[in-house]
């Protein structure tokens, strides 16, 4: 519909433009096959996605046997931080790397879950929820962020879906198995979550592949692009031209050699 809405000639170098992308698949970096690296960074994600929120499924699976009659507490307890880490993520996540923040987050819904499980006292208990909430708040941006400086974007934000769909059925799961069937103690099964924490943090510093350009221990230099005095080859930006980038520049020319 938007094509034939413009001019021909426009329309004819859109046209060309559409076919070039669906003819030549190294236009499209999500077209192709995948390779070995690329399989395992999918998989990387979906299993992020899987136990950044399995810690937060496993409490609310268990919320009853924390506070008897206030599991409304427990539940607002797992939802309320996440929510403020993330709204207020674009006003500091800059400032922390990807490594840092994945590191933080494995780390402390791993401590988090300790401390539920090891809890004294109510009070106790819900400081080990917060804990769980703010890890899940860090590292659902973080991996989303992530995705972002790799090509095959739509394929690992699907897989972070996926994974985080997975975590309901899975923290559910974990605890009806732990519980029902093998007649472990909520603390018990708490306790022995913390193994996907871990399991989390070895993902994340093991696996999960690091973008070139990226810090991922240290900051990296933010580039201020108003105040560069670097030129960019011609030769550069006709590497990284799309095919709507083609079709800007070929109107542009037509238009210049008109006049």
């Amino acid at each position: 519909g938007m094509i034939e809405s413009l001019p021909d000639e426009q329309s004819q170098l859109l046209a060309v433009a559409h076919r070039a992308k669906l003819l030549d698949p190294n236009l499209d970096p999500e077209a192709g096959e995948y390779s070995w690296e690329e399989r395992c960074q999918v998989a990387s994600f979906w299993f992020g996605g899987l136990l950044n929120n399995s810690g937060y499924m496993i409490i609310i699976a268990g919320a009853k046997h924390m506070i008897g009659g206030g599991v409304g507490v427990v539940y607002l307890a797992a939802i309320v931080p996440c929510v403020v880490v993330e709204i207020s993520a674009p006003y500091w996540f800059h400032m922390v790397p990807y490594g840092i923040r994945l590191l933080a987050a494995g780390s402390l819904m791993s401590a988090s879950l300790v401390l539920v499980a090891m809890a004294s006292s109510t009070s106790a208990g819900i400081l080990g929820v917060l804990g769980v909430s703010v890890a899940n708040g860090i590292g659902e941006p973080s991996f989303l962020g992530l995705a972002s400086h790799f090509s095959r974007k739509k394929a690992l934000l699907t897989a972070w879906s996926s994974g985080t769909g997975f975590a309901g059925v899975f923290g559910y799961g974990w605890v009806c198995l732990l519980h029902d069937l093998v007649g472990m103690s909520f603390s018990t099964i708490i306790l022995v979550s913390v193994i996907w924490g871990i399991v989390f943090l070895v993902i994340c510093d093991r696996i999960l592949a690091r973008p070139a350009g990226v810090g991922w221990y240290e900051r990296w230099p933010m580039p201020e692009l108003e105040h560069s005095s670097e030129t960019v080859s011609y030769t550069h930006l006709r590497a990284h031209e799309t095919p709507e980038h083609l079709v800007c520049r070929l109107l542009l020319e037509k238009k210049k050699y008109k006049i």
